[in-house]
């Protein structure tokens, strides 16, 4: 069985020929075949690979650059390419990751013993290791906690892993996904088997997404999860309402001066307050719903020329 890989790439054209290069050796190793589309996000350089590049790649039956006009950002770099590669004849399987080198060409075997043991799944790689700065990962580590607060669920993925072209198929069909592939993944709800990977290194370079990137990821990753959000918010208040109301009526029932005292006004006010903020939530998931089923029936956008108005080979030097 053939993969596809599929890389989002904004300049780091070094990480990716040095990935490619890793890929080929493991797929000699393993008896396994690829081939590659690499999405140019709006690049502002050009990647420098030798003429004899594609030629070396001997696990690849073929590797095209799909470029894209000005920089739209990972998610909607990927969601372009999945809809590039959905209107080609006999898809094969994707398999999904960054050009930076922070998913391993190592960790691709297990993601594929993985995949053939139950082709009908995702096959996503779960973080077990970062090798980010201190305050980063205590940052990382607050918004996972934030996310299983408010979501329910634990967040420790990202892109990489082998995606079947049915899902891929179910996938596009989420409109979030051009602002979030990972945080869809997650509201999805599709059937998903993780294996253990640690997160590598940038090969080459720093990363160029500073704090503000990180915040509007994080904010893009809960928007994908809205409706769980409100479907969790709405319960508990509606479950502190009942509470805050029981606990009135008992303490008025308990009380020896007038019904009304000190605690009962502003427990009875909190309830009201938490009981009208539960219907109002609740009344949000319908018409929400409704957007989304009404969204699902947008065509997807065309991928856009590059700068030149045409693909690139992947042999350009």
């Amino acid at each position: 069985m053939e993969f596809h890989v599929l890389m989002p790439v904004y300049n780091d054209w070094q990480s990716a020929e040095q990935l490619l290069r890793d890929l080929d050796r493991t797929a000699a190793a393993h008896g396994l075949r690829f081939s590659a589309t690499l999405v140019d996000d709006g690049s502002t350089e050009s990647p420098a690979w030798p003429s004899d590049f594609r030629a070396a790649l001997s696990c690849f039956s073929d590797v095209e650059i799909l470029p894209l006009q000005g920089n739209r950002g990972q998610s909607a770099a990927v969601t372009l390419g999945l809809a590039h590669l959905q209107r080609r004849e006999g898809l094969q399987p994707v398999l999904l990751m960054d050009a930076d080198g922070q998913d391993r060409a190592a960790d691709v075997p297990a993601l594929v013993a993985a995949f053939r043991q139950d082709p009908g799944r995702l096959v996503l790689a779960e973080r077990r290791r970062r090798h980010e700065n201190l305050r980063f990962r205590l940052c990382y580590l607050g918004f996972q906690m934030l996310f299983r607060a408010l979501v329910g669920r634990a967040f420790r993925i990202g892109i990489f892993g082998i995606y079947p072209v049915a899902q891929i198929e179910a996938l596009l069909r989420y409109p979030r996904l051009q602002r979030s592939v990972a945080g869809t993944l997650i509201a999805s709800g599709l059937a998903t088997r993780f294996v253990l990977a640690d997160r590598g290194r940038r090969t080459y370079g720093r990363s160029r997404f500073g704090l503000r990137g990180h915040i509007r990821h994080a904010w893009n990753i809960l928007a994908a999860n809205r409706e769980r959000i409100v479907s969790r918010a709405s319960r508990a208040s509606g479950i502190a309402s009942a509470v805050v109301l029981a606990a009135t009526a008992l303490n008025a029932a308990m009380a020896d001066s007038l019904p009304v005292d000190s605690w009962t006004a502003p427990g009875l006010a909190l309830a009201v307050l938490c009981g009208s903020i539960s219907v109002g939530l609740a009344m949000t998931l319908p018409r929400t719903a409704r957007m989304r089923r009404r969204h699902r029936k947008l065509p997807l956008p065309d991928v856009s020329p590059g700068r030149d108005g045409s693909r690139a080979s992947g042999d350009a030097e």
